[in-house]
């Protein structure tokens, strides 16, 4: 929010021009010339507040504060709460601190909402990249009759399949952060597709090598690439399963 105590401001009407050059595009509220509330061209929330004093308040100061921050990450996002953020300033203004600081405290709430599902949209395009890629090395792969190149590529699709359910179904992913640049969270979920295949290829070698599920590679492909989904979907069961099985030989010795 920017603020302004020229006289002048306190008379704007949608479509003048403020002191500070913009276009006023709403207003929101005004009372006897004593303050006014009002948006500019550039989504800018403005709060002239000539003639009265606002009370310093610690709550109100860091809900302010919190939808800042909001706002510093996408301006264009976060102006459609501006009327919110509005309704807050006017209790503001009004002297009435409580309720000033509960519209703003939704309002964040809200912001956060909307920002928290931006975020995971983009950490799951991150894992959706990955999948495709794997993917069409795999379809590659298959058509050029590269039987190993086939079933490791497969892998890899699978492991990185199940690292994109796991972030799909997750009502907020508990590694996003809303304040993170967009391609930070985009690279975190390209990471985490990452991590998914390392492990699906770890837990592939461990069977393989008849260290875990031993009688396993009989049963066929579908049942290696069902367990190579499940090491991409979670994090913890290839350490744990590594873990017991150093566990089980270390007691067997």
């Amino acid at each position: 929010m920017i603020s302004t105590n020229t006289q002048t401001d306190l008379n704007l009407k949608e479509g003048d021009t403020d002191s500070y050059g913009a276009k006023v595009v709403a207003v929101y509220d005004r009372d006897d010339s004593k303050y006014i509330i009002y948006e500019d061209s550039q989504g800018n929330l403005k709060c002239g507040d000539h003639g009265i004093k606002l009370s310093a308040s610690a709550e109100i100061n860091s809900a302010i504060m919190k939808i800042a921050e909001l706002f510093t990450i996408s301006p264009s996002l976060g102006k459609k709460y501006n009327s919110h953020r509005a309704l807050g300033i006017r209790h503001w203004c009004r002297g009435e601190v409580a309720e000033a600081s509960q519209a703003l405290e939704d309002t964040f709430q809200m912001m956060d909402r909307t920002f928290s599902r931006r975020a995971r949209l983009l950490y799951i395009s991150g894992s959706t990249v990955v999948c495709g890629v794997m993917l069409i090395a795999s379809i590659l792969s298959a058509l050029q009759g590269r039987t190993t190149m086939t079933t490791w590529s497969l892998v890899f699709l699978f492991g990185a399949l199940g690292a994109f359910v796991s972030v799909a179904i997750k009502l907020r992913s508990p590694s996003l952060d809303v304040l993170d640049d967009k391609s930070a969270t985009f690279f975190y979920g390209i990471v985490r597709s990452i991590v998914a295949i390392v492990f699906a290829s770890l837990m592939y070698l461990l069977v393989l090598g008849g260290v875990l599920l031993p009688g396993l590679v009989s049963e066929g492909a579908p049942r290696l690439l069902v367990l190579a989904f499940v090491a991409g979907f979670s994090e913890k069961l290839v350490p744990e399963a590594v873990i017991h099985q150093a566990i089980g030989a270390g007691h067997a010795a």
